[in-house]
């Protein structure tokens, strides 16, 4: 996943050494992101990284926990809306980008739910219980930009919650409108889902086809044409699942007993890093370039 040198590189944004563990147990920035790498890229038990890291099952649990939480408290609010990133002359940009690439005018991005499944908790089961994928789990939202990175990252929500009232829970609209209150309609920007989404200011999604017969050839090519680009944002859940193992073991992630949402969304604050380093098909996709680590690690505007 990451090479040392690229370690030291991202570490001191993350300010690690000022987490005060739990039990009062002492660990060094290095030695902690060491063990949250290494545990959420495989499920290991406990008992294997004993031998690598040479403490009790306590300890490693306990740092690889507070790490999850810390990140979490630290960077959710800038997942949810980066503003240092997120500003209107960049979202121009890729509009122009996604444009140049697809032909279509005014879309920023791509936004989409996905679902991670966990072990059947205690309580509450019905709520967490999805009908449509058979298992229990929770759900959050995210947008892909052409830059290869999963952004507006909301949740987490009730695997029972659809995709248009994760969008309205979200409060990404008051954002959407932010971005767009002094821009001329024909400037507008915004982004595209699939037809799970309802047409909403800053929101456009698929022609759906109506009671009176099915959709327009013309209008079915350009649905499919839309979801090939659409489909960016699949890639992006598809590699912070991939590159972070730990998320796909639904027997580990016990809702109440650890913190299974921090595992996730850890692992898109990751996945990020990893593609500002190494970039992804996305970015490649639309020669669009991620930006730095300072501009994506960076929480006040000032530093970048």
């Amino acid at each position: 996943r990451f090479r040392q040198q690229e370690i030291r590189l991202f570490l001191p944004y993350l300010e690690l050494s000022s987490i005060r563990f739990r039990n009062r147990y002492s660990c060094t920035a290095e030695t902690a992101i060491c063990i949250l790498l290494y545990r959420l890229s495989a499920p290991n038990r406990l008992k294997e990284d004993m031998k690598v890291f040479r403490h009790s099952r306590s300890w490693i649990s306990s740092i690889f926990n507070d790490v999850v939480e810390y990140l979490v408290a630290r960077y959710s609010k800038h997942m949810e809306w980066d503003k240092t990133r997120l500003t209107r002359q960049q979202i121009l940009r890729y509009t122009n980008t996604i444009e140049k690439k697809g032909g279509v005018k005014g879309v920023w991005g791509f936004i989409d739910g996905t679902m991670r499944a966990i072990c059947r908790p205690t309580l509450h089961q019905q709520q967490y219980y999805s009908g449509y994928k058979k298992c229990h789990g929770f759900k959050f939202q995210a947008v892909m930009t052409p830059d290869g990175i999963l952004s507006c990252l909301a949740g987490p929500w009730l695997a029972r919650q659809g995709d248009w009232s994760m969008f309205v829970d979200s409060g990404l609209a008051y954002h959407l409108r932010a971005i767009n209150v002094a821009a001329d309609p024909d400037q507008r920007c915004y982004l595209y889902g699939d037809p799970a989404y309802a047409m909403s200011y800053g929101i456009v999604c698929g022609y759906k086809a109506t009671t009176r017969g099915s959709l327009d050839p013309v209008l079915k090519a350009m649905n499919a044409h839309m979801s090939s680009m659409r489909v960016s944002v699949e890639h992006g859940f598809g590699k912070a699942m991939t590159l972070w193992l730990f998320n796909g073991f639904k027997g580990s992630l016990k809702s109440g007993l650890s913190p299974v949402a921090g595992y996730f969304l850890v692992a898109v604050f990751l996945s990020n890093i990893h593609s500002c380093l190494y970039r992804n098909e996305t970015c490649e996709r639309f020669h669009c370039d991620p930006p730095s680590l300072a501009c994506y690690l960076s929480l006040h505007p000032s530093i970048i």
